[in-house]
């Protein structure tokens, strides 16, 4: 019996090692794997569509001061995968809301603009799933997925607002194109 699953496990890995580069796309943002120099399949690093450096909200007066970065890949559908990493967060925050908007600036509040999302949707029921919880240190990083309606080039020079426990926001960011090298 070790005999017939080892000779399982052999072919297996043969077909592996056979099998062209898997799942490269034409659309940026998807996972791609290739071989190693064993033949195995591994995944490759994922360099995000869209990417927004946060900083804190440009009327806010609160105590907080939150940094970090949201990274946004495009699916073929133009679902959007957001990954975030924030710190200076209230504490405990739970279920608190992080979205993009419709303006194109964080330097003047008036002109941020409310949840952007198509004409064709309903913009609380887009954004109702696009929540982060931090920890007791005000830290928080996770992923969600939404689909507001519009692609990778519609979402690029938008804020991101981040909004803490009672709605206030708090930090704000623009999305735009980064690269590999400016990532690290």
């Amino acid at each position: 019996k070790i005999e017939h699953l080892e000779m399982e496990n052999k072919m297996l890995q043969e077909r592996v090692t056979n099998l062209e580069p898997a799942m490269e796309t034409t659309k940026k943002g998807h996972k791609k794997s290739k071989k190693s120099k064993k033949g195995d399949m591994v995944e490759t690093p994922e360099t995000p569509d869209l990417h927004a450096e946060m900083g804190p909200y440009t009327d806010y007066t609160g105590e907080l001061v939150v940094s970090g970065h949201i990274s946004v890949n495009f699916n073929v559908d133009d679902t959007m995968r957001i990954a975030y990493e924030l710190e200076g967060l209230g504490a405990d925050c739970m279920m608190c809301a992080l979205h993009v908007h419709s303006g194109t600036t964080c330097d003047d509040p008036e002109l941020v603009g409310g949840h952007y999302a198509s004409p064709e949707l309903d913009d609380h029921m887009v954004w109702m799933t696009a929540h982060y919880s931090s920890d007791s240190e005000g830290k928080a990083t996770g992923t969600f997925m939404v689909n507001n309606g519009y692609s990778m080039e519609e979402n690029l020079g938008h804020p991101v607002v981040v909004h803490d426990a009672d709605k206030t926001r708090i930090a704000c960011g623009i999305l735009e194109q980064k690269h590999a090298h400016d990532m690290i």
